[in-house]
């Protein structure tokens, strides 16, 4: 039985435009408007943006300092993306409980910038084995 975690610890990550790059290549995503400043100039960010996927990571990472192996295992994630993260960016998660039963822990999850504008928001949960 996995039991609940009260506290789970935020994350703060500074995603700068060489982590993008590493990011797209591990990613196989070739997207230039991640990339490419010259391209991204021409879009409505004006600059590289994030991966959405590389944010969201900062919520699974502190779901595993919390949960361990169990969040590999059992943990699922639903977010809706609210913002774009244009690089450089520094983001940090909150992570609150939600709600608790005997099939599932719930919480609520968010990310944001160093602004306070929300990138990310959202559940994370673990089913109960």
């Amino acid at each position: 039985m996995i039991n609940k975690v009260l506290t789970i610890p935020s994350i703060i990550k500074k995603i700068d435009q060489q982590l993008v790059n590493k990011y797209a290549i591990a990613a196989n995503d070739p997207n230039p408007i991640h990339t490419d400043p010259n391209i991204a100039q021409h879009t409505i960010f004006k600059k590289p943006v994030a991966h959405g996927m590389l944010i969201a990571s900062a919520i699974s990472e502190a779901m595993t300092l919390a949960y361990g192996d169990d969040w590999f295992q059992y943990g699922s994630i639903q977010i809706k993306w609210k913002a774009p993260a244009i690089t450089p960016i520094e983001i940090f998660t909150e992570i609150t409980f939600a709600k608790e039963d005997e099939v599932a822990i719930t919480y609520n999850a968010k990310c944001f910038n160093e602004d306070g504008t929300m990138l990310i928001i959202g559940k994370v949960s673990l089913r109960r084995n």
